[in-house]
C-alpha cells in the first residue's frame, strides 16, 4: 500500500494535472490582461 502511494504518478494523473495548471494559467493571464 505504501509502496503504491510513493510510486510515480500515472500518465493520466499527470495529464489531468497539466490540463488544470494550463487552465489556471490561462485564467491568470486573462485577469492580468484585463487589469492593465
Amino acid at each position: 500500500y505504501i509502496h503504491k502511494y510513493f510510486s510515480f504518478p500515472k500518465k493520466e494523473d499527470i495529464s489531468k494535472f497539466w490540463e488544470r495548471s494550463q487552465e489556471i494559467g490561462n485564467k491568470y493571464q486573462y485577469i492580468m490582461e484585463n487589469i492593465k
